[in-house]
């Protein structure tokens, strides 16, 4: 029982942040696709 949830609680925590890589390189694609003005 207990393995079980420290092993949920890892897929869990490796889901979220594989979530935030993603976010980040989207966020990453949009910049380097639409770059903002130079000053």
């Amino acid at each position: 029982m207990e393995q079980q949830q420290q092993r949920l609680f890892n897929e869990t925590n490796s889901n979220e942040k594989r979530q935030m890589y993603e976010d980040r390189i989207q966020i990453f694609n949009k910049e380097v696709n639409h770059p903002k003005p130079q000053i």
